[in-house]
């Protein structure tokens, strides 16, 4: 039986992929990921070792699968039978920036699954933990999280749950609304949360209480706080969106072009005149053509007129 706590050397997950020829170009580049596209994923899972061999199908999206599959379905796990599938060509959509965040995604669901022993978590902490383990949290996340939020009364972790039964739209919504969240807890409770939480969720404990255990709260209770700490964005959202801040934005932006107009003009007057002066100092004046000695005597050839 796997032990998700065996103390081994730092490896990548060993993953065994099954392609047509027509993607094996996708294939060699997932191989050769290492390590460090996985680390995460292992940390917040809290394993040392990844565990036994994850087969990992690389499917077109003209397969049977991928007919069956909603289109916005670009791959799913399954930790029971240590299986991944990849429609390598569905991937351009959030939260996957490209094929390999999307394997990583996959692989930390099989990671959490193994990191639980097969107890079951809730979906949005399993996707929440996948989400982040796989991107790097950036402003696209944060304006995803803020539109995804709502009202405040309608936000539940059961809706989020749902959420990924929904369409396209509604799918998005549930994964950064739950890598908000999870991400949120990792900041206020500490980068070992998510991995104290699945162990404890190993020993035969439920989910709410492994939660509370570690958070002090339960996982509804800890939403709420999370929405709270998300209003401070939503107040000020609707200001800075306002036509007053964009009339102050557009006002502030014509300032600096013409303070930096104004300056390209003093540079180059600036430029002429040091040219002019270097223009003066080489000019030589014995190219002059001068007077021979009778004009010099012919002091009516120099008078005034």
């Amino acid at each position: 039986m796997f032990q998700p706590n065996s103390m081994q050397a730092a490896n990548p997950p060993h993953l065994i992929f099954e392609a047509p020829e027509s993607l094996q170009p996708i294939v060699k580049r997932l191989n050769n990921m290492g390590w460090p596209h996985y680390s995460y994923a292992m940390k917040l899972a809290g394993l040392d070792y990844p565990g036994p061999a994850i087969l990992v199908y690389v499917v077109p999206e003209t397969s049977q699968l991928g007919a069956q599959l909603p289109p916005w379905v670009s791959g799913f796990a399954n930790g029971e039978a240590s299986t991944i599938v990849l429609l390598a060509e569905r991937v351009h959509s959030y939260p996957a920036r490209a094929i390999e965040d999307l394997l990583v995604h996959e692989v930390a669901h099989i990671l959490n699954h193994r990191a639980a022993r097969g107890r079951e978590i809730p979906r949005w902490f399993d996707e929440g933990i996948a989400t982040i383990a796989a991107r790097t949290w950036d402003i696209e996340d944060r304006a995803r999280l803020l539109w995804a939020v709502g009202e405040r009364d309608e936000f539940s972790l059961e809706r989020v749950n749902m959420f990924f039964r929904g369409n396209a739209p509604t799918a998005r919504r549930g994964y950064a609304l739950s890598a908000g969240f999870v991400r949120d807890i990792i900041q206020e409770y500490g980068q070992d949360t998510p991995r104290r939480i699945l162990a404890l969720v190993a020993q035969d404990v439920p989910f709410p209480i492994a939660f509370r255990q570690v958070v002090s709260l339960l996982p509804h209770q800890a939403a709420e706080a999370f929405i709270d700490r998300q209003s401070v964005w939503l107040r000020w959202v609707p200001f800075v969106t306002s036509d007053f801040m964009i009339w102050i934005g557009i006002s502030t932006l014509a300032f600096v072009a013409f303070g930096m107009h104004v300056r390209r003009l003093k540079i180059r007057r600036r430029q002429q005149a040091e040219e002019e002066d270097q223009d003066n100092l080489m000019f030589d004046y014995g190219e002059l053509e001068q007077p021979t000695e009778s004009e010099w005597g012919d002091s009516d050839k120099w008078r005034d007129r």
